[in-house]
């Protein structure tokens, strides 16, 4: 195969791949996005003296307290809008946690209407907003005692959205900067090769030195993919 043949290939198959990428990066879709920050606990008594410590919290005792926040975002580029909402959102918690306290915190635009409803049946808190555009969120704050680290269930239906997207900020911390540093060094490792394959293509006239980009560009995307994968991948990395 000769160096005109080599090249048209390397062109069809870039007039294919190219507009793949502009159509997905350019993509309009809504996306709802819960951001859960650490867990912090407020008041762990522990057992040799729970007996000799009495800790009230509206006129009730209690041996443990935690915080739990989460940031709820529109990371879409498309507005979501209370017709949108045929379910609000609603954080479902173990029946072994009580919910003491719940609200709205660090709320960016302040012309958001958003409305919080506690459930006792279902032991969850209801939230329902009238607009969230491109990149507004708002945070809500959880107090409760007892039940376990893991983040509420997150139930809803809205209207071009398929499901609510979860982040859990507590995470393995080591773990997100080693996959941080993996994907560092393929992002390195692809652009040399990249680099390193066109100048081979000039100075040795040679095309078929473009397979060595190709290797490359998947480097790249590899290295991408490591430095912000799916949060379920770090979970079990």
């Amino acid at each position: 195969m000769n160096e005109t043949s080599w090249i048209n290939i390397l062109l069809a198959t870039l007039a294919v791949i190219v507009p793949i990428i502009v159509l997905l990066i350019s993509q309009r879709k809504k996306k709802l996005t819960c951001i859960f920050h650490p867990f912090f606990s407020l008041v762990d008594v522990r057992n040799e003296v729970k007996d000799k410590i009495k800790i009230y919290y509206n006129d009730e005792i209690i041996e443990n307290l935690s915080m739990r926040k989460v940031n709820i975002k529109n990371s879409g580029n498309l507005s979501i809008r209370k017709e949108d909402i045929i379910k609000p959102l609603e954080f479902v918690f173990d029946r072994q946690t009580k919910i003491m306290d719940f609200s709205i915190t660090d709320l960016k635009e302040e012309e958001i209407e958003i409305e919080l409803k506690h459930n006792a049946d279902k032991n969850s808190i209801q939230c329902s907003f009238d607009l969230l555009n491109k990149d507004d969120e708002f945070t809500l704050e959880f107090v409760y005692f007892g039940g376990t680290k893991k983040v509420p269930k997150i139930v809803s239906r809205i209207d071009g959205i398929k499901r609510v997207f979860v982040e859990d900020y507590t995470i393995n911390e080591a773990k997100e900067r080693r996959l941080h540093l993996i994907g560092n060094l393929y992002i390195i490792l692809g652009l040399a090769m990249g680099i390193s394959s066109i100048f081979a293509v000039i100075l040795f006239s040679n095309s078929m030195y473009f397979a060595l980009a190709f290797v490359g560009f998947f480097t790249f995307i590899l290295g991408l993919f490591a430095k912000k994968p799916p949060r379920k991948l770090l979970k079990n990395y």
